[in-house]
C-alpha cells in the first residue's frame, strides 16, 4: 500500500535519496517525525538527525459540481540537527557548522529532485502528482548548554489536488 501521508512520503523521499558519505552517511543519521527540543536523553544517543513535523494543513475547495476538486497544503517543517560534543573548541565547533550546512544542501538536493513526486492513490489505483513548495532556512542553534545542537528548519509547502465525490 502507497502511504498518502505527506510527513511520511516526504522523509522517505529524504532518506531513500540521501547520497552523503563520510560522517554523514545515511546510516549515521536518525530520521524520524519527533521534534527535538532542548537537550533530552535521545541526544545523547545520536549526533546527527533529519525531523519531518506537519503543521497546520488545509484544504481549498477549487470546484464544485459531481466530482468537486480539492487543493490540499501540508505544511511541513524538515529539521537538521547536529549536536557537537566539546567544550567549545574551535576544530570540533568548525566541524559541526560543516556538518549541518552539508545536511542542509543534501535536503535541499533532495527535496529539489523529487520536488514533483508522482504517486498513486491509497489503493495504488489512479495516480496523483505531489508538488513540494521549498521555502528558506532558520537558523535556531542551541548553544547555552553542552552538549551544543546546532539546528535548522525549513519549510515546505506540500500541495497536491484530489477529487472527490458528493
Amino acid at each position: 500500500m502507497v502511504s498518502t501521508d505527506p510527513v511520511i512520503k516526504t522523509l522517505s523521499l529524504l532518506s531513500s535519496s540521501w547520497s552523503l558519505t563520510g560522517n554523514l552517511t545515511g546510516s549515521n543519521l536518525k530520521f524520524g517525525t519527533y521534534w527535538l527540543r532542548g537537550p533530552p536523553d535521545v541526544i545523547r544517543d545520536n549526533r546527527y538527525w533529519v525531523v519531518v513535523k506537519c503543521f497546520n494543513p488545509r484544504s481549498t475547495l477549487l470546484t464544485t459540481g459531481a466530482q468537486p476538486l480539492y487543493r490540499h497544503d501540508e505544511l511541513l517543517t524538515v529539521g537538521v540537527y547536529v549536536r557537537v560534543d566539546s567544550d567549545r573548541n574551535a576544530t570540533t565547533l568548525g566541524q559541526g557548522k560543516a556538518d549541518i550546512y552539508g545536511m542542509q544542501k543534501e535536503v535541499e538536493r533532495v527535496l529539489f529532485s523529487g520536488s514533483r513526486i508522482a504517486t498513486g492513490s491509497a489503493d495504488g489505483s489512479s495516480g496523483r502528482e505531489d508538488f513540494l513548495i521549498v521555502g528558506n532556512w532558520r537558523e535556531m542553534d542551541e548553544t547555552n548548554w553542552l552538549p551544543i545542537l546546532y539546528r535548522r528548519e525549513l519549510e515546505v509547502n506540500y500541495c497536491y489536488h484530489e477529487s472527490g465525490s458528493t
